[in-house]
């Protein structure tokens, strides 16, 4: 079986959207300045290597609904990873089809949504993809294996954090790998247990 990790990019104020992160602006006031290391048509070619092998890797991904709603038109419609993807949400709808790439379907809670990309991963890693929600229920249950943080070199002042004061129990990482570009140092960790 492969491992459940998340990968998120975070400012170095702790945030993974910048403030008023709505319909409108997805990531936020200044958020998109997140993600420049990674679809910035001048970043670093070994930026785009490090994101292809580590999604080599990936099987299914998990998604909150609020990733979902505020994602699917700057995606373009359609499922943004060449994985299934599974959706916790209360509120279930038909399964999101989008040509020649696997569903979106969208399940009942959390622990069904991590089952199901378990299951149909196979021996391939399951991707939890956001939002903060999902990050910090996933580490409040100790289903990560992996914690990977694209630590941006921004300071955004408030927006949603990677961690909420008090949402998960106290915690130990070790530091199993360390990569500093100009854009994004970048960190594995995995729990302590």
């Amino acid at each position: 079986m492969g491992i459940t990790w998340t990968w998120v990019s975070v400012s170095l104020d702790g945030f993974i959207t910048g403030p008023d992160d709505n319909a409108e602006n997805p990531m936020g006031i200044n958020g998109e300045s997140l993600h420049e290391w990674m679809f910035a048509p001048d970043r670093d070619p070994t930026e785009q290597k490090r994101v292809d092998k580590i999604f080599s890797s990936v099987g299914a991904v998990v998604m909150g609904r609020r990733m979902f709603d505020l994602g699917i038109d700057p995606w373009g419609n359609e499922n943004p990873f060449a994985h299934p993807v599974f959706v916790a949400t209360h509120r279930p709808r038909e399964p999101f089809e989008s040509p020649n790439k696997p569903p979106i379907n969208f399940v009942d809670s959390f622990h069904s949504a991590i089952a199901q990309a378990i299951s149909i991963a196979g021996e391939a890693d399951v991707l939890l993809a956001g939002g903060a929600a999902i990050f910090q229920q996933a580490l409040a249950e100790n289903v990560v294996d992996e914690l990977r943080i694209a630590l941006v070199p921004v300071l955004l002042g408030s927006g949603r954090p990677l961690f909420k004061p008090g949402g998960h129990a106290t915690a130990r990482f070790e530091l199993i790998n360390f990569h500093p570009t100009p854009a994004a140092t970048h960190l594995t960790y995995r729990p302590i247990t």
